[in-house]
Parts: C-alpha cells; sequence; structure tokens
C-alpha cells in the first residue's frame, strides 16, 4: 500500500513538472508582448547639422532610422535588431569619416555591437522576456550615448 502511494505521488510530481515547463515555454513567449506593454522609452535622434554636412556618415544615418523606427517593446524588435547588426558589422574604425573617429565614439560603437551581437544571437525559446527587456534596454542606452557622442561632434565643427 505504501508502494503504490509513493508511486502516485511520485507520478503526480513528474507530470506537474512537464505541464509547468510548457507553460513555461508558453509564457516567455507571451511574456514579451504582455510585459511594458504601455511602457514607451526615449531614443535620441542625430542632429540635423549632420544630414547636411558634406562628409556625413551615411552608414551611421541609416542606423538612426532604424532605431527611430523602435517605438516599444514587441517580437519585431527582434527582427529589427538583425537588420541593425549587419549594419553594424560595415561600420568599423577604418571607416568612421572625420571629425567622428574619435576614441570616445569608436568607444561607445563597440560597447552598442557589443549590446547588439549579444541579443542577436538570442534564440527565442532560450530567452525569456525579462532578460530580452534588460538586454533591449542596454542597447538603446548604448545608442543614446553613442548619439549623443556624434551630436556633441557635430556642434563642434559645424
Amino acid at each position: 500500500m505504501r508502494f503504490l502511494l509513493v508511486l502516485i505521488f511520485f507520478l503526480i510530481g513528474c507530470s506537474d513538472n512537464k505541464i509547468s515547463e510548457k507553460t513555461l515555454t508558453n509564457k516567455t513567449k507571451t511574456d514579451l508582448k504582455l510585459m511594458n506593454q504601455n511602457k514607451s522609452f526615449d531614443i535620441l535622434k542625430i542632429d540635423s547639422l549632420l544630414f547636411y554636412n558634406p562628409e556625413r556618415w551615411n552608414e551611421i544615418v541609416n542606423l538612426s532610422n532604424k532605431f527611430n523606427d523602435i517605438t516599444d517593446y514587441n517580437s519585431n524588435n527582434k527582427s529589427k535588431i538583425k537588420s541593425i547588426s549587419i549594419d553594424l558589422k560595415q561600420i568599423d574604425e577604418s571607416n568612421i569619416p572625420f571629425p567622428f573617429n574619435t576614441p570616445a565614439i569608436i568607444g561607445r560603437l563597440k560597447v552598442l555591437k557589443t549590446y547588439v551581437y549579444k541579443v542577436d544571437l538570442y534564440k527565442e525559446q532560450e530567452n525569456n522576456a525579462e532578460t530580452f527587456i534588460k538586454d533591449f534596454n542596454l542597447i538603446l542606452n548604448s545608442y543614446n550615448f553613442l548619439i549623443n557622442q556624434i551630436n556633441i561632434v557635430a556642434r563642434e565643427f559645424e
């Protein structure tokens, strides 16, 4: 009788784990949609002086346009980050035009690349929404720091 009771508890315990794992994966997929759905964030824009500069940095302008398309936390951001990652691979120290090839801008660009590449490597089923949003915020913050520095340099050389 005790053996049967232990066996029943064991089976119930194992079956609950399987259900909770399935629920957890479904919860992870829907968390991103529900979590922070009403929160917005600020994305800095490139100073308009850069658009009229003959030595315009086209790659960063294109990157800025892609960041400006991000309006809230949603599942489409993963594809946008993939696109941003591809653009960032085209930017390196050798093709940053003067006066933007300063150590401050190069350093901030490297930080942005690090966070974007990290999130780009995510597989949806392996990461939960909380981790994605935390890392997504790191991307936005590093982008804003980069754009702020670019705007400072653009104003100095107007």
